[in-house]
């Protein structure tokens, strides 16, 4: 069925039979199979999820841990199988209220979403065996399309590729600009702010203390010369003090 050849009018089957077929259709193939959908294996994970949960409230003690067949999931890796199964239910839910609100009924919406999700092909309503998607408006068959590319790409794949684009779309939209050279004195300090006067006695100030840590690198050099350098040193940290204050 899922490669558009009809073998039987399931447009006729009863309501239980075409009710179940619609929530199998987004549930997919077995686990590593080339389809889309959630696959067989997440809601084996999903449900034994759900049972350790409800034991959980009976016996609050209780320690159980997920399995699937003989294998044991992590409950790290069992909230993410969770987390997807929710984000696959709102790709589902807002699919169908989107294709609906191009003004097909209900039951072709629910089943158009379901069967682009799992990327099966038959649909209930006006695309069942004897229709096809022509049956929706174009915005409804384009939404289709993509939910069809996250079920098949598995929904992450596709969120990633999206948030690596649109991160890098400001980037290239960004002028570099060179950083303005700013006029500096001895000191370091922005010229364009101060007077003549005030630079030129900052110009001096500056000076000394530059004669000063020259003395003072003159001195070390003298052997016994400590006490000179440390008189030397608080004599340069205070002009360096007064510099900046002022």
């Amino acid at each position: 069925m899922t490669t558009g050849y009809v073998t039987t009018e399931y447009g006729m089957w009863s309501q239980t039979a075409q009710t179940l077929m619609l929530i199998v259709l987004p549930i997919g193939a077995m686990a590593g199979s080339t389809a889309g959908g959630v696959k067989i294996l997440r809601v084996m994970a999903v449900s034994s999820f759900a049972h350790r949960e409800a034991l959980k409230h009976l016996h609050p003690r209780l320690v159980r841990p997920v399995r699937i067949g003989n294998g044991i999931l992590s409950d790290d890796v069992a909230g993410k199988v969770v987390g997807f199964l929710l984000l696959t239910l709102v790709i589902f839910g807002g699919g169908s209220f989107f294709i609906a609100a191009t003004g097909t009924d209900m039951i072709t919406s629910f089943s158009a979403s379901a069967t682009a999700l799992g990327n099966v092909g038959p649909g209930l309503g006006a695309i069942d065996h004897s229709g096809d998607f022509l049956a929706i408006p174009r915005l409804g068959r384009a939404l289709a399309m993509a939910q069809m590319l996250l079920g098949r790409l598995e929904i992450y794949p596709v969120i990633l590729a999206l948030s690596v684009v649109t991160l890098r779309l400001p980037r290239l939209g960004r002028v570099r600009r060179c950083p303005a050279i700013v006029p500096t004195d001895t000191c370091g300090l922005d010229v364009r702010r101060r007077s003549p006067r005030r630079s030129e006695a900052r110009h001096e100030r500056c000076s000394s203390i530059g004669a000063l840590g020259a003395a003072a690198a003159f001195g070390a050099q003298r052997p016994g010369a400590d006490a000179e350098r440390c008189a030397h040193r608080d004599v340069v940290a205070g002009a360096r003090a007064q510099c900046r204050t002022q």
